[in-house]
C-alpha cells in the first residue's frame, strides 16, 4: 500500500498518501512497548525506501499509553494516529 501512495505522498508533501500502520493492541498500556515497536518498524520501512521518510502514521490506542506514545513519536518527526476503539477491551465497556 505505501508503495501504490507513494507518488501521493510525495507531491502532496506528505499531506495525503498514507498508510496506517497498527501497533500490537496487546500493548494497550505499554508506552515503550509500543514506541519500540512503531520505532523498528519505521526504521525497516525506511530501510527499504533507501532512506526516505516512510508514507506511514502509526495507529495507537486512545489510552494513556497509547497517547505517551504518540507524544513521544510526533517528538521525532513519526506520524500517530489515536483510535478510540482498538479492541473488545475498550469497545465493551
Amino acid at each position: 500500500q505505501m508503495r501504490l501512495l507513494r507518488p501521493i505522498f510525495l507531491s502532496t508533501e506528505g499531506r495525503m498518501g498514507c498508510v496506517c500502520f497498527q501497533v500490537d493492541p496487546n500493548n494497550h498500556g505499554d508506552a515503550e512497548a509500543m514506541t519500540g515497536d512503531a520505532l523498528f518498524f519505521y526504521e525497516a520501512l525506511r530501510s527499504r525506501l533507501g532512506g526516505g521518510i516512510p508514507n506511514v502514521l502509526f495507529k495507537l490506542p486512545g489510552t494513556l499509553a497509547g497517547l505517551e506514545s504518540c507524544r513521544a513519536l510526533t517528538r521525532r518527526g513519526i506520524g500517530a494516529t489515536i483510535t478510540v476503539n482498538f479492541g473488545m477491551f475498550q469497545h465493551i465497556p
